[in-house]
């Protein structure tokens, strides 16, 4: 049986679960909804429960991070697209992605480690390689064994030593992507990118 579950198991190691996705901070998932007219006293609600570490009802920062999911991302996708300056020439990206708020009361283990160095060093967006479409430099392999799992451990903070390749968007490159239902009834279908 452990054998089945091994063989079972090994067929699925080379998914990229994270294929498109960006984690965000709060102050980012704020400044879009505010953007857009949907911070609203209902989601300052939810960001409250969110942002405090001591809360500990579980299905209440369940309940709190669904109504901010669903207003960030609801049935979009974001992009940007522009042009970044590298030396002195100018570099074409494209960015599609989903976006993931992360939030103090949510963010534990690794993700929290995540969470603190994008703080540390004002980044407001972490998308994974297989967000960026075109344009991309500087991926990074990381690997959480060579990083503390907690202070006096012998080893440096995740948040301490890693360092992002930053590249600087302006809000007016950014996008919504609508997502379109798949079309079940018919025989085929056209796809587009």
């Amino acid at each position: 049986m452990k054998r089945q579950v091994k063989t079972a198991a090994n067929k699925y190691k080379n998914i990229n679960t994270t294929d498109g996705c960006t984690y965000i901070t709060d102050d980012m998932c704020e400044m879009l909804l505010r953007m857009n007219g949907k911070y609203t006293s209902d989601i300052k609600e939810a960001f409250d429960t969110l942002r405090n570490t001591k809360e500990q009802d579980v299905l209440k920062k369940s309940s709190a991070y669904q109504k901010v999911i669903t207003t960030v991302i609801g049935t979009q996708k974001y992009t940007a697209f522009g042009h970044v300056k590298d030396g002195a020439k100018l570099v074409p990206y494209f960015l599609k992605t989903a976006l993931a708020p992360i939030f103090p009361a949510i963010a534990t283990g690794r993700l929290r480690n995540i969470y603190e160095a994008m703080k540390k060093q004002g980044v407001d967006m972490m998308p994974f390689n297989s967000s960026m479409k075109v344009g991309g430099k500087g991926a990074q392999d990381v690997d959480f064994d060579q990083y503390s799992k907690e202070e006096g451990d012998g080893l440096p903070l995740f948040e301490d030593v890693f360092k992002f390749n930053i590249l600087e968007l302006d809000f007016s490159e950014l996008r919504k992507q609508l997502n379109t239902d798949a079309h079940e009834v018919v025989d085929q279908m056209r796809a587009g990118t």
